[in-house]
């Protein structure tokens, strides 16, 4: 699926491949991506009821970003885009802190409302981000495998203040980021996804099925949550049937 910001996204999660833009729970964690705002997360929580704090935290990040992102683009520069656009997520980390924070406080909770998140937003050539605990992120470009997660963040929700700062890369057509577990990544390998990307660049689809034949020769049960997107992937252009060639004769 391609955007404005000519994004292409595969995802998936145990029991579901093929997603379309939205949020989805899994047992520990929660994934959400929105390809018109150039937006892919994951977030984790201790609590994995339907209301944990996880679900809650990608709940305030895709409503505060399908809220101010559109005005950007509508109104500023892409020089304003850029800087704005780190700034809506940092906002966005901000609220979603405060709210964790003060939620424990305001019904009493016994267990602390805490979520680690790893979200990455794309605007103009820039990818602003922030990695949590329990994922990884690496940026395939010009046919190396770079982890950009080397930074993590705290968890948010833990304290009335959010000090961890989105981080900047610049992006360029052809790129590609995938996000999994870091468990997950230490299974499928390193090494095996870059040959895969290397393989398969602009077959994101055949990426994921090339990754889950790989698990399942582990032994494992279910396929892992994985996101994999790539910057500036030109649509495919579809062959013309024989009557469509005739008439353009």
């Amino acid at each position: 699926m391609t955007n404005q910001h000519n994004l292409t996204i595969a995802a998936q999660i145990p029991g579901q491949k093929n997603l379309e833009p939205g949020i989805y729970q899994t047992t520990d964690q929660v994934l959400g991506f929105d390809p018109e705002l150039g937006l892919i997360a994951f977030a984790n929580s201790p609590l994995s009821t339907e209301s944990s704090p996880a679900q809650t935290a990608m709940e305030i990040l895709m409503d505060d970003m399908q809220t101010n992102i559109p005005k950007l683009n509508a109104q500023m520069s892409d020089a304003d885009q850029t800087r704005l656009g780190a700034n809506c997520l940092q906002e966005s980390l901000d609220n979603i802190n405060e709210y964790l924070y003060d939620l424990t406080a305001s019904r009493f909770v016994t267990t602390q409302s805490t979520a680690s998140i790893t979200a990455l937003h794309y605007m103009e050539n820039q990818l602003n981000f922030i990695t949590g605990s329990s994922e990884k992120c690496f940026l395939f470009k010009n046919n190396k495998l770079k982890s950009i997660s080397n930074t993590v963040s705290r968890p948010l929700g833990g304290k009335p203040n959010y000090n961890s700062e989105v981080q900047h890369v610049a992006m360029s057509s052809g790129d590609i980021l995938i996000i999994a577990a870091t468990s997950d990544i230490k299974t499928i390998g390193e090494d095996f996804i870059r040959l895969t990307l290397s393989r398969f660049p602009d077959d994101l689809e055949m990426v994921l099925r090339q990754i889950n034949t790989k698990i399942s020769h582990t032994g494992a049960s279910q396929i892992p949550s994985i996101i994999i997107c790539r910057i500036n992937q030109k649509a495919t252009m579809k062959k013309k049937s024989w009557i469509g060639r005739l008439r353009n004769r």
